[in-house]
């Protein structure tokens, strides 16, 4: 390994040693609220486990459905980004993947609503916790006006140094909370207002939702969306038709296209 390398990694765990931001606590909540909600005790003693959607199997008695698993697979990501929760130090870092793998998840179950043909003002009532993650991760990925700003601080919503209370700084500089994200990344209309807010302006707060609350409400629209399918025929109906190999069974391995 190189010096240079080595200086870094040598630096980089200092950082990790010296950081305020006490995220692992946290995040092991996160993680536990992630585990509870999603996994659940089974009969079988050789699987002590089932998971929130690999139950959706069950609602489909023929053939080989994808929903599932494509949803499962989501959820692992999650899942094992959060068990990495004891190397957490860097808010920018840690909520930035964590919004992002929350993002994906958003964006399969938005494939999935729109085959169901679920109504937009139902999404909004039942899902308006994905509209939330979709706004930071267009702001994540799309930082528009953002790239003016001069030493940002990252935040998140319950922490706010000593010496500055919210409403202090939200006088002082624009203050980028999720009503931030709502206003100017939930689409374009805004964007020159989004500009001339944010040019040149320096040591602004941007405020991550509160981890916790972020995972709580995640996972009761996750719960939703999985009941969604349970009790409803005609869903399961229309996903049936697209998402569902009916041979996938009687195949042999060999011709089975993935």
């Amino acid at each position: 390994m190189d010096k240079k390398t080595r200086n870094l990694i040598k630096e980089y765990t200092s950082e990790k040693k010296e950081s305020s931001d006490n995220l692992i606590p946290l995040f092991e909540k996160v993680l536990d609220i992630f585990v509870v909600t999603h996994y659940y005790d089974q009969d079988d003693d050789d699987k002590e486990y089932d998971t929130l959607f690999c139950n959706i199997h069950s609602n489909f008695t023929q053939g080989h459905n994808c929903v599932a698993c494509n949803l499962n697979n989501s959820n692992r990501l999650i899942q094992n980004f959060l068990l990495q929760y004891k190397s957490f130090h860097d808010s920018q870092l840690t909520f930035t993947n964590f919004i992002l793998l929350l993002y994906l998840q958003v964006e399969v179950c938005n494939e999935y609503f729109n085959i169901m043909s679920i109504p937009e003002n139902y999404r909004l009532k039942y899902f308006q916790i994905f509209q939330e993650v979709k706004h930071w991760a267009n702001f994540l990925k799309h930082p528009k006006g953002f790239m003016l700003v001069h030493h940002p601080n990252w935040t998140f919503e319950g922490r706010i140094s000593k010496d500055s209370s919210k409403s202090k700084l939200k006088k002082s500089n624009p203050f980028l909370d999720s009503d931030f994200m709502k206003k100017y990344y939930s689409g374009d209309k805004n964007n020159n207002e989004l500009y001339k807010t944010l040019i040149r302006k320096e040591d602004l707060y941007v405020e991550f939702p509160n981890p916790i609350n972020l995972i709580t409400k995640f996972t009761e629209a996750q719960k939703k969306f999985a009941e969604i399918i349970s009790k409803n025929e005609i869903v399961r109906e229309m996903l049936n038709d697209k998402t569902t190999l009916e041979e996938y069974f009687s195949q042999s391995e060999d011709e089975i296209i993935l």
